[in-house]
């Protein structure tokens, strides 16, 4: 039967391989600033960066905060710079600018913020040199791994690879993504992860800014993190989706670091040839990593040949082809894969396909609007995480913790309409991410990867004032960041706090930049519009979708957030 399915499937579907260099980024859309100061008054002085200028027509602004209160302050801006008069200045206020910064050959035009603190204005004295403040940058991304990256430059970081021949490890992250802090937290402040520092070249690119787009369309980026290990000529090797253990992240990267020589032709070669068989499997799972399941089966069949088999690879083989089947446009066929996934999320109730079938079954009842379907797999749901919970030997050589089956738990309970179970899994959600917290030696204060997600569970069990404590908690420790002003307006919105949702979401859209300011914008439409505030929500939908740069490769998320934005403006619009 595999053969068969396989077969089918290789007469409709040619093989696809990354090959090629990385293209060369451009320098970052971003601004410098001076201070100056006429008589009594002092001015900020900007300018762009290099091969970038300041867009003229876009609603560029500066303006002067203190508490509530809310000026705008005297901007003035030519193509190629600018000027800021700031006036008298109370030390407890700050100074936002936002200015839109396009390239000089008008490929793409971003907004850039940038945050001064009042006080620091005060003492600086004046002088020709950029100022030496804390400006925080919509962009800027700080973590005790910092000193190991090169962070949003990946020009520099292909340059270094290539002039060193080490292989590149490129970390695409975002900062609201419990993931992402998890392997910054876990990980990457391991000293084994920089101890390998001499091994590779390490890259951060923020996934939520355009300096990221080319490299996430070439490697096509799905999810965050991914951490893309590749040769200097900027071929991958493998790759890493999701948070890993140290442990397990650290054997990554020692088997990437075996593969840092062969050019992707050459592995390719070895791989056909079925050299090594775990060589040949290795190229099935990177692959399988970039969601090509055509060839990923292709290799593991030519693996499988020559090794012997584990439980969670004879998954893999009797899986894929069912998973083409499922995306056919037979509908015979996808009907068959159906029932056929059934009876393999019965039989192989492994971590490695659990997620991707339970995938596919959702995505069809959803198309076919079959509730008997959808509650039949979140009852096996519950049946296999019970199983994962009573014998954790079944999730010792996973990456799956405790907080993910309960997670898993209290999620289907919700699906399911079973509020109280829900609930009471949320709580033991929740307490098992504290437990990962202290098991990990991190501060259960201010650990930013966990508590995305244990305030969350609080929020879902019912717990509100504690999670509006710790949502408070958190703005304050971490104050110009989008994530927890972000989550702590959306759980005061399915309160029906409506007023200080917004009020949060305001906080989250002027502290946020590309992807995410396209979050908060719908999330503040959203709430103008259920108060009545038609006008107000259509205008700021039309503007932030007229200034959102769009990357040439419709695939990057972006694209998905400006239709969310077009279809909510739709509806809107719609409404008597």
């Amino acid at each position: 039967m595999l053969q068969l399915f396989y077969s089918h499937f290789s007469l409709i579907v040619s093989s696809i391989f990354f090959t090629g260099t990385f293209a060369l980024a451009a320098p970052t859309a971003d601004f410098s600033i001076q201070i100056s100061q006429d008589k009594a008054v002092k001015s900020l002085i900007l300018k762009p960066s290099t091969e970038h200028h300041f867009n003229l027509k876009a609603p560029s602004q500066a303006q002067r905060t203190k508490g509530k209160d809310t000026q705008p302050l005297s901007l003035k801006l030519e193509s190629t710079s600018g000027s800021v008069v700031l006036g008298p200045l109370d030390n407890n206020c700050e100074i936002t600018l936002e200015l839109y910064i396009c390239d000089d050959n008008n490929t793409y035009c971003v907004p850039q913020k940038k945050l001064l603190q009042c006080n620091d204005l005060n003492q600086q004295v004046v002088g020709a040199k950029p100022l030496d403040l804390a400006t925080k940058s919509a962009t800027e991304k700080k973590s005790s791994a910092d000193e190991l990256f090169i962070f949003n430059e990946p020009e520099l970081a292909l340059d270094q690879s290539q002039k060193t021949k080490k292989p590149l490890l490129v970390d695409f992250f975002g900062t609201w993504c419990p993931p992402c802090n998890v392997l910054d937290e876990t990980v990457f402040n391991t000293p084994e992860f920089k101890q390998l520092k001499q091994d590779f070249v390490y890259l951060k690119l923020d996934a939520d800014h355009p300096i990221s787009w080319d490299l996430k369309s070439k490697f096509n980026v799905q999810g965050y993190p991914t951490v893309i290990f590749a040769n200097s000529k900027g071929e991958e090797i493998s790759r890493v989706v999701g948070s890993r253990s140290a442990k397990s992240f650290i054997q990554e990267m020692k088997s990437a670091l075996k593969y840092k020589t062969l050019s992707l032709d050459e592995r390719k070669k070895r791989a056909d040839a079925v050299t090594l068989p775990e060589e040949t499997w290795a190229f099935g799972e990177m692959y399988l990593r970039q969601e090509d399941k055509v060839n990923a089966l292709k290799y593991f069949s030519l693996a499988a040949k020559k090794k012997n088999l584990k439980d969670k690879e004879k998954d893999l083989l009797q899986y894929l082809p069912l998973a083409l089947m499922a995306k056919s446009s037979d509908k015979n066929l996808q009907t068959q894969s159906i029932e056929l996934l059934k009876i393999s999320l019965i039989n192989f109730p492994t971590e490695e396909t659990f997620y991707d079938k339970i995938s596919l079954l959702n995505k069809y009842t959803e198309e076919q609007n079959d509730e008997k379907l959808k509650t039949w797999v979140q009852e096996q749901t519950l049946v296999i995480v019970d199983l994962w919970l009573k014998n954790p030997k079944l999730t010792t050589n996973t990456e799956m913790t405790v907080a993910d089956l309960w997670s898993l738990k209290s999620a289907a309970y919700e699906e399911l309409k079973r509020e109280n179970e829900s609930k009471a899994a949320y709580k033991k959600t929740a307490e098992a991410y504290l437990d990962l917290i202290q098991k990990q030696k991190l501060n259960v204060e201010s650990s930013r990867g966990y508590n995305i997600e244990r305030i969350y569970a609080i929020y879902k069990s019912g717990d509100f004032d504690t999670a509006e404590r710790l949502y408070s908690q958190m703005q304050k420790i971490y104050p110009f960041e989008f994530t927890f002003f972000y989550n702590h307006a959306q759980m005061l919105k399915e309160m029906k706090k409506d007023t200080e949702s917004y009020e949060k979401a305001e906080q989250a859209y002027k502290y946020s930049y590309g992807d995410n300011k396209l979050r908060a914008v719908y999330l503040m439409a959203e709430l103008q519009s259920q108060k009545g505030d038609k006008k107000k929500a259509l205008s700021l939908l039309d503007e932030v979708i007229k200034t959102t740069p769009l990357p040439a490769n419709e695939n990057v998320r972006t694209h998905r957030y400006v239709s969310r934005l077009k279809k909510l403006k739709e509806t809107i619009s719609a409404q008597k």
